[in-house]
C-alpha cells in the first residue's frame, strides 16, 4: 500500500505560519514565499496541504494571494481547507487550481453537505478533515467542539460517499512529540475500506514509519519539514523505500 507525504502549511493574514495545538495565540510565522515553499517540497512531496486559517476562523475563504500563487505555480497536487462551507466556496477553490477540497466544520453537523460536494465535483476531489479533541471534531478554526464522536461521524460520511479522511490529533498538532499512532490504527481497523491520512505530531522518519505500519494512507506534517527536523533527503529516501 502506498503512503503519501503531504507537507503542510497554514496561512494567516497573508503569511505562512504554523499553530501549536490549533491555538491562534500560539503562532510561529515563517519567512517564506510561494516559490520557496514549492522548491523546498519538490524533492519528497506527493502533494501540498494548505489550510486557510482566516477562512477556518471566519467561515469563508480569505482569497489569500499567497494561496493563489501556490495554486498557480505548483506542479504537485494541492489540497486546501479552511472556510469551505458552501458549494460555491468549494467550487471556487477547485477552479482556482486546488486538486482537492478539505471539508471540516460544516460536515460535522451536516454530512449531506459532503454528499452534495461529491455529486458536484467527484469523490476524488473531496476530503473530510476531522480535527479531533478528546475524540470529537473541533470546528470553526478549532474554537468549538462538535457534539458527535469521531467514529460516528466517519460512519455517516462514509455512507454518503466520502473515501478519504485526514485525521488530526489536536493535542499533538504542531508539537513534534510524535503522532497518535493508536488512534490511527484503531480507525484504520474500524474502517478498513477508507483512506485515512494522519496529521499531527510527526517529527521523525520513525514516526512516519509507525504511521505506515498502522495502515495510514499517508501523513500530513508541518513544523518538522519547515524547521528542518525532517530533511528533504531523509524524506525522499523514506518515500523511495515505500515505493521500492
Amino acid at each position: 500500500m502506498s503512503f503519501a507525504l503531504w507537507p503542510a502549511l497554514d496561512l494567516l493574514d497573508g503569511r505562512a505560519v504554523r499553530l501549536r495545538r490549533g491555538d491562534y495565540d500560539e503562532v510561529t510565522t515563517y519567512d517564506a514565499t510561494p516559490a520557496s515553499i514549492l522548491d523546498a517540497v519538490a524533492p519528497f512531496a506527493d502533494g501540498l496541504h494548505l489550510v486557510d486559517l482566516d477562512g477556518a476562523r471566519d467561515g469563508q475563504p480569505s482569497r489569500s494571494p499567497f494561496l493563489d500563487a501556490i495554486l498557480a505555480e505548483s506542479t504537485l497536487p494541492v489540497e486546501v481547507g479552511g472556510g469551505l462551507r458552501t458549494i460555491e466556496a468549494v467550487g471556487d477553490v477547485l477552479d482556482r487550481g486546488a486538486s482537492r477540497a478539505i471539508l471540516g466544520s460544516r460536515i460535522a453537523g451536516d454530512p449531506n453537505f459532503a454528499l452534495a460536494c461529491i455529486e458536484q465535483f467527484g469523490a476524488e476531489r473531496i476530503v473530510a478533515g476531522l480535527d479531533l479533541r478528546d475524540g470529537r471534531p473541533a470546528i470553526h478554526g478549532w474554537t468549538r467542539t462538535a457534539d458527535v464522536k469521531a467514529e460516528t461521524l466517519m460512519k455517516r460520511l462514509a455512507h454518503v460517499g466520502v473515501e478519504t479522511f485526514i485525521v488530526t490529533d489536536i493535542q499533538t498538532d504542531g508539537m513534534m512529540t510524535g503522532p497518535n499512532v493508536p488512534l490511527i490504527e484503531w480507525l484504520v481497523q474500524l474502517f478498513p475500506g477508507l483512506s485515512i491520512i494522519a496529521s499531527g505530531g510527526v517529527a521523525t522518519v520513525a514516526h512516519l514509519g509507525a504511521l505506515r505500519e498502522a495502515g495510514a494512507a499517508g501523513a500530513v506534517f508541518g513544523r518538522a519539514w519547515i524547521e528542518g527536523a525532517l530533511s528533504p533527503t531523509d524524506l525522499a529516501a523514506f518515500r523511495a523505500r515505500g515505493t521500492a
